[in-house]
């Protein structure tokens, strides 16, 4: 296949808690909050429908 890429990354692991909800992830769960907060609140952009 032509149009195929493919991307491989590598690091070291930062041994820091992970929380996730839904499209969200964080260091915990206040994190999470703000970021909900934030998303209702138009913080994070808009998306425009062309």
């Amino acid at each position: 296949m032509e149009d195929t890429r493919i991307l491989f990354l590598t690091g070291e692991p930062l041994n820091e808690e992970v929380v996730s909800y839904g499209p969200f992830v964080m260091n915990n769960q206040t994190q999470i909050m703000e970021a909900m907060r934030d998303y209702q609140m138009g913080k994070m952009g808009v998306l425009i429908e062309h």
